[in-house]
């Protein structure tokens, strides 16, 4: 069964998924970290940052019982990072860390849900986000101790909220050629909403999982060519690989890329959502003409679970606060287009009138999915705009809407199909975001 906070009112990640549909994907994994030989000292070569976002989310679950999310509720919050990183000492030793505070601005809602933003009591709260040492030489690179994650093998992290969340672990990153990989292992973590330190966990809260192991290893012949597989494991829960390639063709900068993932529960699983093995795949084409970008494509799901009338789910995390790499388009942060049998297909339009703006919107619309075989089907439409004012360099002004129908949830988070077909609510989402970097060193 799908708990309720897997499924999430309208959040900042919506936003973060149209821009990277509108504006053209980012590097299907994080680059290689700081092969840097120039010798400037550990403190010659520091930098001090100071990052501002001013963040603001509104939204429904009008589908879930009131007892299970609030039908409606509203989040804005101050966010402040002060992030360290050093030089290097003998062209080899470094080090970096990063103070995070999140201060509750106003907060209206029915339950303690902020969609990830807050902790429960609403309270504001500082942390000590990242605290690590760097080591370097020619073509390979170590990072020990509290850090960020992005696409690190199977392990994420989403910047979409005002702190970040961070992993406690080691990280060993080589290159050589058009070859690079990368090996990690963590076994805690703070999350986004929060300053306490948590382990990682089964989702029913039995077994305590140890460490999480990952590593990719990618081929990238070009600019926007490359291929990329991963692997991990959450501690005897969760196994997880994939595929990720991307194929730009010249000169007609039309853009190709494919995602294929693979999950096999483990010993510890619940066997909730998929019984066994989930599997899915998802594709997606973009192309720039002028001042528009057009994008478009889908996936498909297989996520049979153990009870043939349930409704199968590809989980995309990899265990209780831990988040997982998933970077098909079937994920948008309204709607998660990801059940047994489930078909997606999306379009998605960017529009650039001047170079400081930029307009977007797409849709979306997944099917195929039964539960007590009764069919069912969700859509959702997004739409934002982008502003960067050339006069004030590293400031980002975003704007958000959204709207979408899914189908009515009973108190146990399960589709209400009792009438014999589905009974649909709808989603509304909106927002605005302030992001500002401050060099101060």
């Amino acid at each position: 069964m799908k708990t309720p906070w897997q499924y999430k009112p309208a959040g900042p990640l919506a936003l973060t998924m149209l821009l990277t549909l509108c504006n053209g994907p980012p590097a299907l994994a994080e680059p290689t970290q700081a092969l840097i030989t120039e010798n400037t000292g550990l403190l010659g070569g520091s930098r001090l940052d100071l990052s501002l976002r001013n963040l603001y989310r509104s939204g429904n679950a009008s589908e879930w019982d009131p007892d299970l999310l609030p039908h409606h509720y509203s989040t804005w919050v101050q966010g402040l990072s002060l992030d360290y990183r050093s030089g290097y000492w003998q062209d080899r030793l470094g080090l970096g860390m990063s103070y995070e505070s999140v201060i509750n601005l106003r907060t209206r809602t029915e339950n303690g849900y902020t969609d990830n933003m807050l902790p429960r009591d609403l309270g504001s709260f500082s942390k000590l986000g990242q605290a690590y040492l760097r080591y370097q030489q020619p073509g390979l690179s170590a990072q020990v101790g509290w850090q960020h994650m992005y696409n690190v093998g199977v392990i994420h992290a989403r910047d979409s909220r005002a702190a970040q969340k961070s992993y406690q672990g080691l990280r060993l990153d080589g290159e050589a050629g058009k070859w690079s990989g990368l090996l990690a292992v963590v076994d805690r973590t703070s999350d986004r909403h929060e300053p306490e330190k948590r382990r990682f966990y089964s989702r029913d809260g039995r077994h305590q999982l140890n460490h999480i192991v990952s590593g990719q290893v990618k081929w990238e012949s070009a600019k926007n060519n490359s291929l990329l597989y991963f692997a991990g494991e959450a501690d005897r829960y969760l196994f997880r690989q994939g595929l990720e390639t991307s194929w730009q063709a010249q000169p007609s900068g039309l853009r190709l890329e494919a995602f294929f993932y693979h999950n096999r529960g483990l010993s510890w699983w619940e066997r909730q959502d998929f019984s066994r093995d989930a599997y899915h795949f998802g594709f997606k084409a973009s192309r720039e003409l002028g001042p528009f970008t057009l994008s478009g494509g889908g996936s498909h799901t297989w996520a049979k679970p153990q009870n043939p009338s349930d409704l199968g789910f590809f989980y995309f995390n990899l265990a209780r606060n831990a988040v997982g790499r998933f970077a098909s388009p079937a994920y948008n942060g309204i709607f998660d287009y990801m059940h047994d049998r489930e078909t997606m297909l999306f379009a998605a339009l960017g529009y650039r009138p001047q170079t400081s703006t930029h307009i977007g919107m797409a849709a979306y619309h997944g099917t195929g999915m039964r539960y007590q075989q009764v069919p069912l089907r969700h859509w959702d439409v997004l739409g934002f705009i982008e502003h960067k004012p050339p006069q004030l360099k590293n400031l980002r002004l975003l704007l958000m809407v959204d709207y979408g129908q899914s189908w009515k949830r009973t108190r146990n988070g399960q589709a209400d199909v009792a009438s014999g077909q589905q009974i649909n609510k709808p989603k509304i989402g909106s927002g605005f975001q302030i992001d500002y970097l401050l060099p101060l060193l």
